[in-house]
């Protein structure tokens, strides 16, 4: 009788990110076996273990976890890994690029060209598209002369990084030198700011050509401005659509990516950076009607991806399941009750993936025993009537 491992057919590697879950349910949906392999122990295996294998390693680029990438490659129960996050796409090319059995097995070219924001954004002005004026600082006083040429405000920005982290929009002198010394180690620069909104087109593209796309605005971000999205509505506005198709086409990308634009007063859509792997919002792309995931399992299982540039519809929904942990963050139980009883995030609940939408709803017991915890006079020093404790730091890779 074969084992567990022996059924293996996709690894996912990356970090706790509530949408590996979902796209692990999609794939197991559609017949294939999953090994998730994350940095770190979000998601803990014993709670996974009835329907998905789980392995924790201590960071994506560990010699331990390259030692695990070669031992993947040479499996014959595994046909594919694909790792989720900019790190893990970097650390598994190193280890065993070139591996038919990497997606998406990239030239050295396109991997220096993807892990940098500003190459990526050269690359976007050189086909056609906007941007805002940026400059590399070499140190504090760098930064700040660049940040006086451009004016305030601007926005430091540091290399990798997601929701909202390596990101800040600074208003004077003290921001930026405070925002350079944050971001230091991760080739920071400093960026014109553009005051708009933010907007998110993805989808999944086999050699530059789109099978899915999922454009949306983000209505609300955590942080605000910078972070993820708690809230979309679906719109394709002709520009945006374009632009995204322009660029992924040059790019002659395969897999999953997506890019945040920032759309002025005057409708100018500026391209702020790619991140070449799955985005959050995609669970409410699958919500409104998008069938994003199955994009990826048709490709695994060995079949040509039907092409369907669906656009949501205009439906406006919260994005499962941040919008729940965020509200329990800034109100406790009210906050989950107000949220479960608003019509939005029924709109964006993904009923197709019941392991995963449970996984996460018993998992909101810890959100609520912490702000709980944050509340009790003389616990950890904090007493009663405190605002809402922060979300959750992401994880390290």
């Amino acid at each position: 009788m074969r084992g567990r491992r022996d059924k293996l057919r996709v690894a996912l590697i990356g970090v706790g990110w509530p949408l590996t879950l979902y796209l692990a349910n999609a794939l197991r949906a559609r017949g294939l076996d999953v090994l998730l392999l994350t940095a770190g122990k979000a998601f803990p295996a014993k709670r996974l273990k009835p329907w998905l294998h789980a392995e924790h390693i201590a960071s994506v680029d560990s010699p331990e976890a390259h030692w695990r990438y070669r031992e993947l490659a040479e499996d014959p129960a595994v046909t594919w890994i694909y790792p989720l996050t900019e790190p893990a796409i970097a650390a598994c090319h190193q280890a065993i690029g070139g591996s038919p059995k990497l997606f998406p097995s990239l030239s050295a070219e396109t991997l220096a060209l993807i892990v940098s924001k500003q190459n990526v954004s050269a690359f976007a002005r050189q086909h056609g598209l906007a941007t805002p004026a940026s400059n590399p600082a070499a140190s504090k006083d760098d930064a700040v002369s660049i940040a006086r040429a451009l004016g305030y405000p601007v926005v430091v920005k540091g290399q990798g990084g997601n929701s909202g982290a390596r990101v800040a929009i600074c208003r004077d002198e003290a921001a930026v030198r405070d925002s350079y010394d944050a971001m230091s180690a991760f080739d920071p620069f400093v960026e014109a700011y553009i005051e708009g909104e933010t907007w998110i087109a993805g989808g999944f593209f086999l050699n530059g050509r789109a099978i899915r796309l999922q454009i949306c605005r983000a209505v609300e971000t955590d942080p605000p401005k910078v972070g993820h999205s708690l809230e979309v509505e679906h719109e394709a506005p002709e520009a945006l659509r374009s632009a995204t198709l322009k660029f992924y086409q040059a790019l002659r990308w395969t897999g999953y990516a997506n890019a945040d634009f920032i759309r002025a007063a005057d409708g100018q859509f500026y391209f702020l950076e790619s991140n070449p792997r799955p985005w959050g919002s995609m669970v409410a792309a699958e919500a409104v009607g998008i069938p994003m995931f199955d994009a990826a399992a048709d490709h695994f299982l060995g079949k040509t991806p039907k092409v369907d540039l669906a656009d949501g519809g205009g439906r406006r929904c919260y994005v499962m399941p941040d919008c729940l942990e965020t509200a329990i963050n800034r109100q406790g139980p009210l906050g989950l009750v107000r949220m479960l009883l608003d019509p939005r995030l029924w709109r964006g609940y993904p009923r197709r993936y019941a392991r995963a939408n449970a996984y996460f709803l018993r998992a909101l017991y810890w959100p609520l025993h912490r702000w709980w915890r944050e509340r009790r006079p003389g616990v950890n020093g904090v007493g009663a009537g405190l605002s809402p404790i922060g979300r959750r730091q992401p994880a390290a890779d």
